[in-house]
C-alpha cells in the first residue's frame, strides 16, 4: 500500500464515509493512483455521468485513449448519433474531444470543436489553441490537405494534463465582508 492510500484512507476516516465515490476516485487520481480510481468507479453506478467522466479521464491519464473514447462516446453521444448531446457539461464533451486527440482522430477533434458552443470555456480554448499551434507547423500543402479533411502524418499534441474532473468555472470562491461579490461604486470626484 502506498503512502498516498494510506494518507487518503487515513482522511477517509477522519471524515467519515459521507464522501461521494467519485470524489475518492478524484483525490486517487491527483496523486497519481490512476488504475486504483478505476477499480474504485468500477464499484459504482455504471450508468452515472460522473463515473463515466471520471473513467474516460483516467483512461486518458494512464495512456489508454482508445478506452477513454469508448468511454466518452457512450456519455457524449445519444445511442445511434453522430452529435454530442448539447446539455451535458463542457468538459464532458472537451473530453470526448481530448480522447479523440490522443487517439490519434483530428478529424474527429476538430468536428466536436466546431459543435461545441461554449467557445470561451477555458477546457474548449486550450484545445482549440492546441489544434492551431499543430496548425501551424503544417506546411502549406498539409493545411490545404487538412482543411479538405485530410489529415497530415503530423502528431497532434498537447501540454497539459488530459482531461478534467470537475468544471473549475463553475466554482465561485466564497464571499466574505473582506472579499465583496461585487465590485465597489465608482467614486465620483468631489469639485
Amino acid at each position: 500500500m502506498t503512502n498516498h492510500r494510506r494518507l487518503l484512507e487515513f482522511q477517509d476516516q477522519s471524515v467519515g464515509s459521507s464522501l461521494p465515490l467519485v470524489s475518492k476516485a478524484v483525490r486517487l487520481a491527483d496523486v497519481g493512483e490512476y488504475e486504483e480510481a478505476l477499480r474504485m468507479l468500477a464499484n459504482g453506478n455504471s450508468s452515472s455521468q460522473e463515473i463515466l467522466n471520471a473513467r474516460g479521464v483516467c483512461f486518458m491519464r494512464l495512456g489508454r485513449p482508445a478506452d477513454a473514447v469508448r468511454v466518452f462516446r457512450s456519455l457524449v453521444l445519444p445511442s445511434g448519433c453522430i452529435w454530442m448531446k448539447p446539455e451535458l457539461p463542457v468538459i464532458y464533451r472537451t473530453n470526448f474531444s481530448t480522447a479523440l486527440l490522443l487517439a490519434g482522430l483530428p478529424l474527429g477533434v476538430r468536428d466536436t470543436l466546431q459543435e461545441i458552443a461554449e467557445k470561451d470555456h477555458p477546457s474548449v480554448r486550450r484545445l482549440s489553441n492546441a489544434v492551431a499551434q499543430w496548425e501551424r507547423r503544417m506546411s502549406w500543402w498539409q493545411y490545404l490537405s487538412w482543411k479538405y479533411g485530410f489529415p497530415p502524418k503530423l502528431p497532434l499534441t498537447i501540454d497539459f494534463l488530459p482531461g478534467e474532473f470537475t468544471d473549475t468555472t463553475l466554482v465561485s470562491p466564497p464571499t466574505s465582508p473582506e472579499t465583496p461579490s461585487a465590485p465597489f461604486p465608482p467614486v465620483q470626484q468631489v469639485a
